[in-house]
């Protein structure tokens, strides 16, 4: 599967692609909050799709954090898509560097 026009870092894909159909990723974060908070909303308030679009852009934008791939990782998971949940977590290993990237080692064991 093709992956979005999104860079790849030592040839690891930093944005697992997304369904078919899926809008492109945006450039800039809309009002509101970081994209990652804004994730966070919309999954608690049982948007996923949404959720799923807000993460990916996160991620794009700054994938060395860890908190934006364990968002994503969620939004997949709540979406029933648990393959892209475990892609999204063995991404935040190989390019994350914030302290929550242990988060991910955590989830990943499972």
């Amino acid at each position: 599967p093709a992956v979005s026009a999104v860079p790849s870092l030592g040839g690891v894909s930093v944005v697992p692609p997304g369904p078919a159909g899926e809008a492109p990723l945006a450039a800039a974060a809309p009002p509101g909050g970081s994209l990652t908070v804004q994730a966070s909303h919309a999954l608690s308030h049982g948007d996923t799709a949404k959720a799923v679009a807000l993460a990916r852009e996160a991620v794009s934008g700054n994938p060395g954090d860890a908190d934006a791939w364990l968002t994503l990782a969620a939004a997949y998971q709540a979406s029933g898509n648990a393959g892209a949940a475990r892609d999204a977590y063995r991404s935040c290993i190989k390019v994350a560097h914030t302290p929550s990237v242990t988060e991910c080692h955590v989830q990943a064991d499972k």
